[in-house]
């Protein structure tokens, strides 16, 4: 886990300074163009972004329920190389990135594009569990929501 972190941090590194551009839309831009090394590397690999999270009346509330592919000790999704093929299974994409609500502040992709994040997020995946236990072990639906996640989305910009 650590040695992948740091691969990461050595890439981002490694990103041309120059070729980094100052403006939001242009760092959308920049995204759309870079190279998979470049896009990986961006990821900080909490596996916030594998929650099951539903939308309520004041916005994204993030549950306790996660992937069933989700490794909830590493937060690594034990399917990555196929998870494209998987029917619930998301790219993270540049619209997914501009969509409030879909990832917190504190993704590194979001943090690419709209700078750092003062929000500290912290989640005790002792407490997630995957989503087929949910269905079998009939945990009351709002037991599962991290009320807290609510603020997680949606910066003012």
């Amino acid at each position: 886990m650590r040695g992948l972190r740091h691969i990461n941090k050595l890439i981002i590194k490694q990103m041309v300074p120059d070729k980094i551009p100052d403006t939001v839309q242009g760092r959308i831009e920049y995204l759309s163009h870079c190279t998979s090394a470049e896009w990986e590397s961006l990821c900080k690999g909490c596996g916030l972004c594998c929650l099951c999270k539903y939308a309520l009346r004041d916005g994204v509330c993030y549950s306790r329920m996660a992937c069933n592919w989700l490794d909830l000790k590493t937060h690594h999704c034990t399917i990555y190389a196929h998870r494209n093929e998987m029917p619930f299974c998301n790219k993270i994409s540049v619209d997914m990135i501009l969509h409030d609500g879909v990832l917190p502040d504190t993704c590194g992709y979001r943090e690419f594009i709209f700078g750092k994040s003062n929000k500290k997020i912290s989640v005790d995946f002792s407490d997630v569990i995957h989503l087929q236990d949910a269905h079998t072990k009939k945990i009351e639906f709002i037991k599962m929501l991290i009320p807290e996640s609510i603020n997680w989305c949606g910066r003012q910009r």
